[in-house]
């Protein structure tokens, strides 16, 4: 049935009006809701709004409404009517076309009903019903909903007591729908859509049969019985049945699980109504499409079949053969969507059917195999059917074919043309009408169907003996099949030479014939009469192959005979004739038909036959002889018939073969064209030799071709394509061969060579193939413990752990970049990790350095103790608290450290460094740290120590790559410190008693910190850091630390070094102490007593002991008191002054050499001495300024920069720094210090100019990324920026001259140059003001010109490009510092420019502007800017609108992009506010539009508003008074003007009053001002010309859009001219303007016309006309009295 058939049907509760009476709860016409009882207004509305017809937003919005109201009463309860109005609603609103109306009415009846239980009694019979369909509704989220509803109800089993209270009433609600409601009763007529309405009534109806065939399962029987008249009645109903053939598939589906399910439990209700289920479920559901319902459906019919079989004779029809019809009719659509179980099931109703109703006419079963074969290849029948389809089809042809009465013409119609027709399509590939499958499926389904006709397979004939007749029938039928199909291919195998397009159609039809039978025999019984026919057939293929092969040798039947030999069974071979006949062939015929193109085949075919042969001696004796007489002959067909017994060799015959000389060293020359020459064809040979590993291709060749590959990459220096191959050949070699590589590397040295240039290779920065390395990498990594290993994996192991502990010092080729020591490390690690327990510690063992490895590899094996003979520098007195000590090394060391060995500064400590961080990366690992023994990890922990104290000192040093190494040096000292840091925290305070590992280490520093040694120095400062760290993280008493120091007895120890480090690390509890403050006392007294005679006063470095010792004890700040009396340091004061002959006007030559470690010591103690003494009077502060000077000329005299001096001028800027800070109160001192300060200020500028000397040069061209200059010193940085601070202190009048403050913008260091820029900044805009004073009182005929500086244009020249800038801000800039100062010295130069713009005139802004414009040095900055922020590529940068005007320019971060990218904008802005005549004339230059505009966005949006804005608010502050009227005169103020501005449209209105009239001037700025032109307009005009009115207006105009001038200097001249003219003043007659463009009044009068210009104008005019004649009368000007001509 249809489901438009519904509503055909006359419907007789409709009246005359339209209306209709309520069949059920959910028709959409019942009784009005009694809203009375609902004391809410509001909610009456809401079930109102719930009860109209189809309006799904409306009820949306009133269940949402109504929700809120229920579980707003929740605690109290619902009112009893809303309860009621509910329960009256739900059935209706269950069922609502809208899903989500459904779904939120089961939502909110789970709500109602749970929390109303004990209520829900009355009101279950009228909605249980709708409840239990709704958990059938067929949207799966509304079913949810439903069945969520009734768990939160009811329990489980009271779930099952309420299915059986109200079992009727379910029952009564359920068949009234089905059997009385149609479409229209449950759908409004307002109902425009069709298609809802039948969707509405399909899904109800559906519901409903579901719900009962839910009870009938169950509900336990008696329940059933109590409702059986109910039930008979209900299932004898034809409208049931129906809906078995109902158009919708929910419906059909819900009818035929129920006819299923009943007959399974409940026969009863299905055998009296046989003959009308016969009718609607196979007579007419079987006519119709059953998509949707397929597999349901044919479940439903076997079940009805094997129930009553009978049924079938039910079918009435009009044609005889109505039920195979039918049947046909049905499987000719194909599977309509089911799975593949479908065809089983198609097999198994066929099997089922009666054999009587199941014609035997030719016609009708010809017609019903075509529609099986129709539906089989169907085109929605997926491919995945194939085989199970076909062995359907088959199945229904034995079916068939075991039918009693079928004639025997129908039998062989069968057989012929239904069933080896299809094997003959499949075999000979010629039609495909039928058989549309191909490949596997095809054999697959071809061998279930003969399976089918095999009397041995056949499923009906279980009892042979019993069926005997059957049996034999059958037989007959199999053999004639076979017989059948043998003829066929035995007639198409006869092909002749003529025929050649045949061949290949010959090998594809012996290749499906031979599948066939190897598939089929695979499953019967050997001993079969089956099987004997397939041997049979297999036999003579293969006979007949060997003689074509003898007589014609055909390429086709070569290729089959290999096929032949290759799917035979075994079984075949023990036919002795067909054994001999085939070693014959392989013995006699194979090596005379070599070379031939039949060569692979038949060799592929032999090794296959030598799989199966059992005669070993056979094999062996077969394949030496073919194999030499194939490699003895011609190239011809060599390679490729190899390639074919490589691509193609048995598993099984691994071993079994002999070696043959021959072809080992075939397979050698082939490896060597691959590896050496990189032949591509050699490589493909070789990769498919090395598939025979260990059988073909012996160890020995694997080897040697290993061997060629690693010869291959020790040269490896590029990173091209072609170096790139052999990593790719290791690379297939290490992932398919692993064994076979870590075997080479085991048994020979090239193997742990071949592993070290894999390391250096993936490690370095070279292109090569990264990911090829990895891999070589991981497979030999991972294979040396596999569990498949057949090596020694110990020697391996520690083979490849010593290979990477020699790569971290791997120096030895010249131009080899330096493997990373922390990918070697990690390198090390992973090994380590890898390896099984009982050998991690021989290999954590072979990955480390012992004492003798401590060395480097340069010229000599230089252990770490004689690194450490080399003296540290003085320069470390600034980096560290026992720096003074440096002074103290014994002479002999420091005459013995020559300087020689200036190359141990860099790649000795280099080499030390890479070993250090290396080691450190392996001890971090804490089970590689736990495996050494006790004594290794303390050595080891002291040399890291030493290390890291030393790289503090060469932080700056350059490595043997010609790299500075500060990073590396820095991260190895923090990562090392912080290391030991939190050993030391799990550690007490240090005892000289306990045998922990850290009190050995100190025990150790303390033995070795005696002694004046460079290891000694080092030593104390590990001392230092390690009792200092100790105190800090565990404290310490004082008693403890004066016990400590009282055994080492600082007064009477030679070893200073050790008591500098005690007394310095125990400074914190020793606060306070008695014992130090006499010590300090004791110190003070002897150092009083020395005078210059008890050490040398020469250039050498050496100072008194105790000086140092004292300088330890003595504050280091202000804020630190100490007890120590003011004459005692008043005597030492003195006595210290005294050391040194500190006499005014001697000249530099006259002065003595100074002690400069003396002298750095000297002002060290005397900057601690000054706060304590600063009230006392004396000559001392004379001596003390004199001093200082002494100090600065020294450092002066010395230009060539020894770092020697550095410490020296230091200590004396900080003893400078100190008189400075208290000189105040004391007459004496004050005297002194003011006395001295000039010539203290000029020295100290005088050293801050040329401090560096000349021999501090730097190449900041930024065409390349060469820098030469000084390294990154952290001593001289100190310097720097003490000298830099002290110098800006000064005031900027004292310096005589900035010229030599200008290079300085250049210089290296940071702090220097920042010092220069800010007193240059300072000192600039100060300028102007005299300058413009100048240009001012200058006449028109003087020469004077204000130029920018000169240093400043020449840095600007260096502007960098955009790709440069780019390259400069990557971290890894290989140029470092260098460049960015070369960034910084050109950027600093441009903010410096643009002050020249701040304080200046008009004239002066025009003389400025004129000199950028020569150079064109602006443009480079503006093509730069443009480019670099990515407008030039349509790219936006949005800048910080709060740094565009004002920016930080001295607190930059040169290395962040978007701050370089900020700075530029910020200098952009600078250059449209000063020179925007420029910028016009740059950016109107621009060709690419995409500039210009990206440009003029740019500005409009970020620049012009504030540019325009500070225009605007100058304009009104000098409207106001409060900006100077520059360049005005008094004869000015006779004209009184009005300037009215306008923010919001951009204007300044100009008013000029003339006697009782007005003149009005207006300036508009554009959005994009200044790039685009201002607009004036003359409003009115009074007492002018029009040709004088617009030349005044053009006059203004040029003032701002070509001179470059602001809107005040245009009105100032507007008001100029105007009081000019009416004062009676000529204009130019060439400008027609009063007041010219520099500000000048017409005075170049002609002698002929006596009119008067410009000078300016006149100038111009000569040079554009080539013309020195009057503009006017044409007369010649005269020069000096004489007349042009």
């Amino acid at each position: 049935m249809k489901p438009s058939e519904s509503t055909s049907i006359n419907n007789p509760f409709v009246s005359s009006f339209g209306s209709s009476l309520a069949i059920s709860p959910i028709s959409h016409v019942g009784e009005p809701l009694d809203l009375s009882i609902i004391f809410d207004s509001a909610t009456q509305i809401v079930f109102k709004n719930l009860s109209r017809k189809e309006h799904e937003n409306t009820k949306v919005k009133a269940l949402e409404d109504l929700t809120g109201i229920v579980e707003s009463a929740s605690g109290a309860g619902i009112e009893e009517g809303v309860l009621s109005a509910w329960m009256r609603i739900y059935p209706r609103l269950s069922v609502d076309s809208s899903r989500r109306v459904r779904l939120l009415t089961h939502t909110l009846h789970s709500t109602v009903c749970s929390t109303n239980k004990k209520r829900l009694v009355n009101f279950m019979p009228q909605i249980v019903g709708p409840w239990l369909c709704a958990t059938y509704d067929n949207d799966r989220t509304v079913a949810l909903a439903a069945r969520e509803a009734l768990r939160k109800t009811f329990s489980s089993e009271k779930l099952k007591k309420v299915w059986e209270v109200y079992h009727s009433k379910i029952l009564t609600y359920c068949t009234n729908i089905i059997e009385k409601e149609q479409v229209y009763t449950l759908s409004s007529d307002q109902n425009k859509n069709a298609e809802e309405a039948e969707a509405k009534f399909a899904r109800v109806i559906a519901a409903c049969i579901s719900s009962i065939r839910c009870i009938l399962t169950e509900l336990p029987p008696e329940a059933i019985l109590k409702e059986n008249s109910s039930y008979k009645d209900f299932f004898s109903k034809p409208r049931l049945w129906e809906f078995a053939y109902y158009g919708d598939p929910t419906v059909r589906n819900s009818i035929y699980t129920l006819l299923s399910s009943c007959l399974k439990k409940h026969r009863g209700y299905i055998e009296p109504n046989r003959d009308i289920i016969a009718q609607s479920v196979i007579f007419k559901a079987l006519a119709i499409s059953q998509l949707g319902s397929a597999a349901e459906y044919l479940e439903a019919l076997i079940a009805l079949t094997e129930a009553y079989p009978q049924t079938w004779q039910k079918v009435k029809g009009k044609k005889k053969n109505k039920s195979l019809s039918l049947i046909a009719r049905f499987i000719s659509q194909g599977p309509q969507g089911a799975q593949l179980d479908f065809w089983t099931h198609m097999n198994r109703l066929v099997d089922l059917v009666p054999e009587d109703v199941i014609p035997k006419e030719r016609q009708s079963i010809e017609d019903f195999l075509d529609s099986y074969v129709h539906g089989i290849n169907g085109p929605t029948v997926p491919k995945t059917h194939a085989v199970l389809s076909w062995s359907s089809y088959f199945g229904v042809c034995h079916r068939l074919l075991s039918l009693q009465d079928i004639s025997d013409d129908t039998k062989q119609m069968i057989l012929k043309s239904r069933i080896i027709s299809v094997y003959e399509e499949h075999l000979l590939q010629e039609a495909k009408s039928k058989f549309r499958v191909q490949g596997a499926l095809a054999t697959a389904a071809c061998v279930n169907g003969l399976l089918k006709l095999s009397p041995e397979k056949n499923v009906a004939l279980v009892d042979r003996a019993n069926n005997h007749q059957n049996y034999n029938q059958f037989k007959a039928i199999f053999l004639t099949t076979w017989g059948d199909l043998e003829n066929i291919v035995s007639s198409r195998l006869r092909v002749t030479e003529s025929e050649p397009e045949a061949k290949l159609e010959l090998v594809s039809l012996g290749t499906r014939w031979l599948e066939l039978i190897s598939e089929l025999y695979k499953l019967l019984p050997d001993d079969g009469i089956t099987c004997e026919k397939l041997r049979q057939s297999n036999r003579k293929l293969i006979q007949a192959c060997l003689m074509d092969l003898e007589s014609h040798k055909s390429p086709s039947m070569t290729l089959l005979f290999e096929k032949a030999v290759d799917l035979s069974p075994s079984s075949i071979w023990k036919d002795e004739e067909l054994h001999s006949a085939t070693e014959y062939f392989f013995n006699v015929q194979l090596p005379n038909i070599h070379p031939s193109s039949l060569t692979p085949s038949l060799f592929k075919a032999m090794l296959k036959w030598f799989r199966l042969s059992e005669n070993n001696e056979t094999v062996e004796a077969l394949w030496t002889q073919n194999m030499d007489a194939l490699l003895s002959g011609p190239e011809e067909s060599k390679a490729e018939t190899l390639m074919a017994v490589f691509n193609e060799f048995p598993p099984s015959l691994h071993g079994k073969l002999p070696a043959v000389s021959s072809l080992e060293t075939y397979i050698t020359k082939k490896a060597e064209q691959a590896v050496c020459e990189d032949d591509e064809d050699s490589w493909v040979f070789t990769i498919a030799a090395l598939k025979t590993e260990g059988s073909l291709m012996t160890n020995s060749t694997i080897n040697h071709v290993l061997e060629m590959t690693m010869n291959r990459i020790r040269g490896l220096k590029s990173g091209t394509v072609q170096d790139s191959s052999p990593l790719v050949k290791l690379d297939y070699l290490a992932k398919n061969y692993r064994l076979a590589l870590i075997r080479f590397i085991e048994s020979s040295l090239s193997g742990s060579e071949l592993y070290s240039h894999l390391l250096r290779l993936e490690g370095s920065t070279l292109e090569f193939d990264k990911s090829a390395l990895q891999s070589i990498s991981q497979s030999i990594e991972s294979g040396i413990w596999a569990a498949d290993t057949k090596h020694d994996s110990h020697l391996v192991g520690v083979k490849l752990a010593q290979s990477i502990a020699r790569a971290v010092l791997d120096y030895k080729h010249p131009g080899r970049e330096p493997t990373p020591v922390n990918f070697l490390a990690a390198k090390a690690l992973n090994i380590f990790n890898k390896a099984p327990i009982g050998e991690k510690k021989s290999i954590a063992y072979a990955l480390t350095f012992t004492d003798n490895d401590w060395s480097v590899s340069n010229r000599s094996k230089l252990p770490l103790s004689t690194l450490l003979q080399i003296p540290p520098e003085p320069r470390i007195d600034l980096l560290n608290p026992l720096g003074g000590c440096v002074y103290l090394i014994h002479p002999d060391i420091i005459t013995s450290a020559s300087s020689g060995n200036d190359w141990v500064d860099n790649y000795v400590y280099h080499e030390l460094l890479l070993i250090a961080t290396y080691t450190f990366a392996l001890i971090q690992n804490s089970d590689f740290y736990d495996l050494l023994d006790k004594n290794t990890r303390i050595e080891t922990i002291l040399k890291l120590l030493i290390t890291a104290e030393i790289s503090k000192d060469n932080a700056s040093a350059v490595g043997r790559d010609g790299q500075t190494i500060t990073s590396m040096s820095l991260q190895f000292v923090s990562d090392f410190q912080s290391f030991m840091a939190l050993r030391l925290k799990s550690h007490k305070f240090f005892s000289e008693s306990s045998e922990d590992e850290i009190d050995i280490l100190g025990q150790n520093l303390l033995q070795l910190s005696k002694g004046r040694s460079p290891l000694s120095f080092y030593a104390a400062r590990v001392l230092y850091w390690l009792l200092s760290e100790l105190v800090e993280l565990h404290g310490c008493s004082q008693k403890l630390a004066e016990g400590l120091i009282e055994k080492y007895n600082p007064r009477t120890s030679e070893d200073t070094f050790m008591s500098v480090a005690l007394l310095l690390s125990l400074s914190r509890p020793l606060t306070g102490s008695t014992y130090v403050d006499n010590l300090r006392n004791y110190l003070t007294s002897n150092v009083s007593g020395m005078n210059s005679s008890d050490f040398p006063v020469n250039e050498g470095w050496l100072v008194p002991p105790q000086l140092v010792l004292l300088n330890t004890l003595m504050p280091k700040s202000s804020d630190e008191k100490i007890a120590f009396p003011s004459q005692r340091a008043m005597f030492l004061l003195r006595n210290a002054l005294s050391w040194f002959e500190l006499e005014e006007g001697l000249d530099n030559q006259d002065k003595p050499s100074v002690n400069v470690a003396l002298l750095s010591e000297t002002t060290k103690l005397l900057r601690s001495l000054v706060p304590l003494v600063k009230d006392v009077y004396g000559s001392h502060w004379k001596l003390m300024c004199e001093l200082i000077l002494m100090a600065w000329e020294v450092t002066s005299r010395n230009r060539d920069r020894n770092v020697q001096m550095s410490p020296m001028t230091y200590w004396s800027m900080k003893l400078y720094e100190t008189l400075k800070s208290s000189h105040t109160g004391n007459d004496d001192f004050e005297d002194a210090f003011k006395d001295h300060q000039k010539k203290l200020h000029s020295t100290l500028i005088q050293l801050f100019e040329s401090v560096f000397g000349d021999s501090y040069t730097t190449d900041y061209s930024l065409s390349s990324n060469t820098v030469i200059g000084p390294t990154d010193d952290p001593s001289e940085n100190i310097c720097y920026q003490l000298l830099a601070r002290l110098v800006q202190e000064i005031p900027v009048r004292e310096f005589k001259s900035m010229d030599g403050i200008y290079p300085l913008l250049r210089k290296m260091p940071k702090p220097i140059h920042e010092a220069a820029y800010k007193i240059l900044h300072e000192y600039i805009p100060m300028q102007q003001e005299q300058i413009s004073i100048d240009a001012a009182l200058a006449g028109e005929d003087d020469e004077f010109q204000p130029q920018l500086t000169p240093e400043l244009l020449s840095l600007v020249l260096e502007t960098p490009s955009a790709d440069k800038m780019e390259d400069l801000l990557l971290e890894a800039s290989p140029v470092g510092e260098l460049v960015e100062e070369a960034i910084r010295g050109c950027f600093l130069a441009w903010r410096l420019i643009f002050d020249h713009f701040e304080k200046a005139t008009f004239k002066v802004k025009m003389a400025y502007t004129e000199n950028l414009q020569e150079g064109a040095y602006l443009d480079k900055l503006l093509d730069m800017t443009f480019e670099f922020l990515g407008i030039k590529h349509g790219r936006t940068f949005e800048p910080s609108r709060d740094f565009i005007k004002a920016y930080p320019i001295e607190d930059e971060d040169w290395s962040s992009e978007r701050s370089v990218k900020q700075l530029l904008v910020h200098l952009y802005y600078l250059a449209l506010l000063h020179t925007p005549s420029l910028v016009k004339t740059w950016w109107g230059a621009q060709k690419n539009r995409q500039i210009s505009n990206g440009v003029e966005a740019f500005t409009e949006k970020y620049l012009s508003p504030l540019i325009v804005d500070s225009e605007l608010s100058n304009v009104s502050r000098w409207a106001a008074g409060e900006l100077p009227a520059a360049g005005a005169s008094k004869d000015d103020d006779s004209i009184e003007i009005q300037v009215k501005v306008s923010k919001s449209v951009g204007e300044v209105t100009i008013n000029c009053p003339v006697e009782d009239q007005a003149m009005e001037m207006i300036i508009r700025l554009p959005r994009a001002f200044p790039l685009r032109k201002v607009e004036i307009e003359g409003a009115r005009k009074v007492g002018f010309t029009d040709a004088q009115w617009k030349a005044l207006q053009w006059a203004s105009h040029t003032v701002i859009a070509v001179q470059g001038g602001s809107v005040i200097d245009a009105v100032m001249l507007f008001r100029k001219n105007v009081v000019l003219h009416f004062a009676g003043v000529e204009e130019c007659a060439i400008c027609y303007s009063i007041v010219g463009s520099e500000r000048t009044l017409p005075k170049k009068s002609c002698v002929t016309c006596k009119k008067k210009f410009h000078a300016a104008c006149l100038y111009k005019w000569f040079k554009t006309s080539n013309s020195s004649a009057c503009p006017l009368c044409r007369s010649g000007w005269q020069f000096y009295g004489r007349v042009a001509h």
